[in-house]
């Protein structure tokens, strides 16, 4: 029973996490692209450099996607880091054992 309650919540805190880290993904995306005000010159920087219409506009599409995908992934690993850090901290919450701790048990 121990063994499937760790292995489910592995698997929900996994959903959790992809999920966490595409729903920001798309809000940096969004963020990003309302903010990038020139825009339409950096598009027209792209065609006179000789790329066409459409792959300049691939080429920011992607750069602006890659972009929100890193500031997600950094921010989805602090707040992992953060759920660590409280994790360890709560290690000095546990009572120590009393007596003698019998080793026999183990492997």
């Amino acid at each position: 029973m121990s063994n499937f309650l760790r292995t489910l919540a592995g698997a929900f805190a996994t959903s959790l996490v992809q999920t966490r880290w595409a729903n920001a993904t798309r809000e940096n995306q969004t963020e990003l692209a309302g903010a990038m005000h020139q825009g339409q010159s950096t598009l027209d920087g792209m065609i006179a450099g000789g790329a066409s219409p459409e792959s300049a506009r691939v080429m920011l599409t992607n750069i602006v996607e890659g972009q929100s995908v890193m500031l997600a992934t950094l921010n989805t690993f602090a707040a992992i880091v953060m759920c660590f850090a409280v994790a360890a901290a709560l290690i000095w919450l546990a009572p120590k054992p009393k007596g003698p701790i019998d080793t026999n048990a183990g492997h």
